[in-house]
């Protein structure tokens, strides 16, 4: 599993961790019932704060992406998190914010639609080259 965290990034580090977790799991990169790299482990390995991830992984709980077996964590079922319907409250909030931002510049909606459409073609060519 490679993450990848950009420190000199204004995104918090716990954001880009879940960020790239769900990428991982978006692109299949990170499977269902894997388990996650301890909570020390992986804070070691990218040099950052146990807190931080134990942040990230108690946030990716709440999604119900990941789920907490004994003290460690591993990977939900999509089905289940999708279930979950905590996704819908962040969904919301993203596209509220898209909508705004779209509003703001007074983009049509054949305008949005060429921004998804260009954005959604190179999201996936870069996970296939991941």
């Amino acid at each position: 599993m490679i993450i990848e965290i950009d420190l000199e990034s204004s995104t918090p580090i716990y954001e880009q961790l879940i960020w790239e977790i769900k990428k991982g799991v978006a692109n299949k990169k990170i499977n269902s019932g894997q388990e996650m790299p301890s909570v020390r482990e992986l804070a070691g390995d990218l040099g950052i704060n146990l807190h931080t991830v134990n942040k990230a992984y108690k946030l990716l709980e709440d999604e119900g992406i990941l789920l907490r077996r004994r003290n460690r964590f591993v990977v939900n079922e999509v089905e289940n998190f999708k279930e979950n319907g905590s996704w819908r409250k962040e969904m919301d909030d993203l596209l509220y914010k898209i909508i705004i931002n779209e509003k703001l510049l007074g983009l049509s909606e054949d305008d949005f639609s060429a921004l998804y459409q260009e954005n959604l073609k190179k999201i996936e060519n870069k996970m296939e080259d991941e």
